[in-house]
């Protein structure tokens, strides 16, 4: 698997819409795929955030993506940045690429000096707990419970998952 920056393979911007829409559109009443499409170019930065990412299989087709934003909850400006829009294709669902999407992202987010990092989830909270993300608070975001978490971000290779003291990192 190959992590790549969207500001590097643009093509696969309309299909990171079109799965973002797909997962989240129902939030945003009156959205299209083409609003999303714009959005998702406002985060093809290569150098700064606000930046996306895509994983890519090994025949160069993408299976996943995910964000380093500014901001993601409109009820939390205060914290900022945030790792968000964390979506894997389904055929390629337990494959590992949401864990190395969220390595990854951490990674450019600690190169970047940034101190804190904050995300929220729905459903997600034992895989984020892996990366030593810890919770802040759960509240109702958008007619929908989440849990606010939040990460020191680190230069430090991670170790997957379950290798306590075998050294595998991660870069």
């Amino acid at each position: 698997m190959k992590i790549s920056l969207l500001a590097d393979c643009p093509d696969f911007a309309p299909v990171v819409a079109q799965w973002h829409f797909a997962e989240w559109g129902h939030l945003y009443p009156g959205g299209t795929v083409d609003g999303w499409l714009d959005h998702i170019r406002t985060r093809m930065n290569a150098d700064r955030i606000p930046m996306t990412v895509v994983a890519e299989d090994d025949r160069g087709e993408p299976v996943g993506t995910a964000a380093l934003t500014e901001h993601d909850m409109t009820t939390h400006p205060e914290l900022s940045p945030w790792l968000g829009g964390v979506y894997v294709a389904p055929l390629a669902r337990g494959r590992g690429v949401a864990s190395t999407l969220i390595r990854h992202l951490m990674e450019r987010a600690a190169d970047f000096g940034v101190r804190d990092l904050y995300l929220y989830t729905r459903g997600a909270t034992d895989l984020y707990r892996k990366f030593d993300w810890r919770p802040l608070s759960r509240e109702l975001y958008m007619g929908r419970e989440v849990t606010v978490m939040t990460s020191t971000p680190s230069n430090r290779p991670f170790e997957r998952p379950g290798s306590a003291g075998r050294s595998t990192p991660f870069r």
